[in-house]
């Protein structure tokens, strides 16, 4: 009975541990039906992240069932992978805690998921000096969104490390990639090199189909690609901010041996980052007629193109307040060599840079745009170096920047080819203490002969006017306008006394040293002008001269003719008409015989009188005389006699009468 309750003892022993090994196991194996389960492969389910990556193979899809992390991070080689958040909302986030990814010669892809890659430490492999090592692979995001940042403890890694041949990263279909804090030693947020680049093909990063990628806050460039081809297409927008090191690193982008890309409604920015060389630095870019492109704030120059530039029409780029130069036509070393055009119709604008507008070392054709309130020791605006050309067409204003030495708005060296257009018809000086004044023209602005159009004792007057054109000497020019030069006209006026005054009764001379050099005739009211010889008094006279005066004596005098009862004024009046500097335009002063006048036509006055001529009287009726006959007056043929014989014969008869009444009485 012992014995058989031993065995019985022993094989109920047998059978729970049994049982309990089954129980175990069955809680360590993959099921379909797992409890925790995180992650799926077809059909099989697993608790742990780590685990369905080590059972998917090669095409498979990692499907995430919930929100789960890894400790080791992501290693694939040689295969194909897609981990999937879409059969799950919200959308789970996968979460890697200290180790990025590891990816050589594979494809990974996230889709429907959040990333979440704080504070990484490490690659799985601990080399490249990266967070996440791409090599020889292509990494997707595709409405999946990605938050990528260093732990403070990492030392100078980069964020994302495209290593070794065809490696490819693509941020599509609406996901949003936030990569910030690689801020040591010389890391960049993503990383591209050549370092064992076997067949040339150049690396490729894809933003498209309505996604984003924002860079910030990493110390060499926000994005360090060689060589690269960089997309950004279909309303996409790339934003790098913060970059640099604060002047250690080089800037924002620096895509130095490929192409970037700006197309269909997508936007590149790339704003206030601290390094020293630039915002952006491109071989070749292409911004097409619906996109933007803005380099603003950056320590260097806003946008540096180092091969094949064109900016289409409709395109918008905008370069502003950059610490160089707003756009650099950059050639260097005979691998870079900038051929850049903006088409008619381009809306770009370069602005408030300090080396120049346009630094230009290669060959420029600008059909449009404005380049204005930058500044720089030569060529505010454009500063054209030794064996570069450019064309700069009627379309640009070009107007209101600075230089310190020469050329506040272009400047052109020895060996320069440069052609430009007309000054912009209604631009007006503004910038730069500028004085409001309209813009007439293109002037000389060279080294120790600036342009000056407002005249002060210590700054005369510097107005040279240079035609538009093609020079291939060198020119400094502002765009400006000249001084106003003073029209002198000699008027005066007629007065006649005693008689109305008729259109050209009166004519008048002007003489300069005994000659007569113009003639005129008075109006109806008097005025006269002789207009054939009027004459301008420009700066030019103004400068020709020692004491910056100029003076011109005149005799004016009436011509004296035949008309009757009129008595001619014969006066010369000597005029003396004197232009001087003022402010920016000639100043005429008149003298008249020695006194000075305001108005010259109140001064030159010639007085005519005419005088009327006495009326005739009109004589009166002879007294009839008295019978006579013909034989009682002399016959002397003489009618001077016949009034004393007619008297001698009347007095005859009173005497008569009286003795008649004498004896009457």
């Amino acid at each position: 009975m012992e014995l058989k309750r031993s065995v019985h003892a022993r094989a109920a022993r047998l059978v729970a541990m049994f049982a309990m090994a089954l129980v175990c196991a069955l809680a360590l194996a993959p099921s379909a039906y797992a409890d925790s389960a995180v992650a799926r492969v077809n059909e099989t389910e697993y608790n742990t992240f780590d685990e369905a990556v080590a059972a998917a193979k090669n095409g498979e899809t990692v499907t995430l069932l919930a929100n789960c992390s890894t400790s080791k991070g992501l290693s694939v080689t040689g295969k194909t992978l897609t981990v999937s958040g879409k059969d799950v909302s919200p959308e789970p986030v996968l979460t890697f805690e200290d180790f990025g990814m590891s990816l050589k010669n594979s494809t990974v892809t996230f889709a429907d998921c959040t990333v979440d890659m704080s504070n990484l430490r490490d690659n799985p492999s601990s080399s490249g000096g990266t967070t996440n090592l791409v090599s020889g692979s292509a990494l997707t995001f595709s409405n999946a969104n990605l938050t990528l940042t260093m732990n403070p403890t990492a030392g100078g890694k980069s964020g994302i490390y495209l290593y070794g041949d065809h490696s490819e990263l693509s941020i599509v279909n609406g996901s949003v990639a936030n990569v910030s804090g690689f801020n040591q030693g010389t890391a960049s947020g993503i990383y591209a090199d050549d370092s064992e680049y076997v067949d040339k093909t150049l690396f490729k990063i894809n933003v498209a189909g309505g996604s984003e990628l924002n860079v910030s806050d990493c110390a060499w460039n926000g994005m360090t690609i060689n060589p690269t081809d960089f997309t950004i297409d279909g309303g996409s927008a790339v934003t790098i901010t913060d970059c640099g090191g604060n002047g250690t690193g080089k800037g924002g982008l620096g895509c130095y041996y490929g192409k970037t890309s700006v197309t269909n409604g997508s936007t590149l920015s790339v704003k206030n980052n601290g390094g020293k060389s630039w915002g952006i630095f491109t071989k070749d870019f292409e911004v097409d007629g619906t996109s933007k492109v803005e380099a603003k704030g950056n320590s260097g120059a806003g946008l540096t193109i180092g091969g094949k530039g064109a900016i289409a029409d409709g395109a918008t780029v905008k370069l502003a307040d950059n610490g160089r130069s707003g756009l650099w036509v950059y050639a260097n070393a005979g691998y870079w060599t900038s051929d850049v055009t903006v088409a008619a119709g381009a809306d770009v604008t370069i602005t408030g840079n300090k080396v120049s507008g346009i630094y230009n070392r290669g060959t420029l054709v600008m059909n449009a745009g404005r380049v204005t309130n930058n500044s720089a020791t030569n060529g505010g605006g454009i500063n054209a170096v030794k064996g570069s050309s450019a064309v700069i067409g009627d379309g640009v204003v070009l107007s209101n920047n600075h230089a310190a030495l020469a050329g506040d708005d272009l400047c052109a060296e020895q060996g320069t080819k440069i052609s430009f257009g007309d000054t912009v018809e209604g631009d007006t000086l503004t910038a730069f203490g500028g004085c409001g004044d309209a813009i007439t023209g293109w002037f000389d602005d060279s080294k120790d002969a600036r342009w000056c159009a407002h005249w002060t004792d210590n700054t005369p007057w510097h107005v040279k006017a240079v035609k538009a054109g093609t020079y291939e000497t060198p020119v400094a020019l502002k765009a400006a306008h000249g001084v106003t030069a003073a029209h002198a006209e000699i008027s005066g006026t007629k007065v006649l006394k005693g008689a109305d005054l008729a259109e050209g009764d009166f004519e008048f001379t002007l003489s300069q040293n005994d000659d007569v050099i113009s003639r005129a005739k008075n109006a109806a009211d008097g005025s006269f002008t002789f207009g054939e010889s009027a004459f301008d008094v420009t700066a030019d006279d103004i400068m020709d001269t020692d004491n910056h005066k100029v003076s011109y004596t005149l005799d004016v005098a009436e011509v004296k003719g035949n008309k009757a009862n009129v008595t001619y004024d014969t006066s010369v009046k000597k005029v003396v008409v004197t232009a001087v500097p003022e402010d920016d335009h000639v100043k005429l002063t008149y003298q008249v015989d020695g006194k000075d006048v305001e108005d010259l036509a109140s001064a030159l006055v010639f007085t005519n009188t005419y005088t009327k001529p006495a009326e005739p009287t009109t004589p009166s009726e002879p007294k009839k005389p008295g019978k006579t006959t013909k034989q009682g007056l002399p016959k002397t043929g003489d009618a001077s006699l016949a009034a004393p014989v007619a008297f001698a014969l009347a007095a005859a008869a009173v005497c008569g009468a009286g003795v008649v009444m004498r004896r009457r009485g």
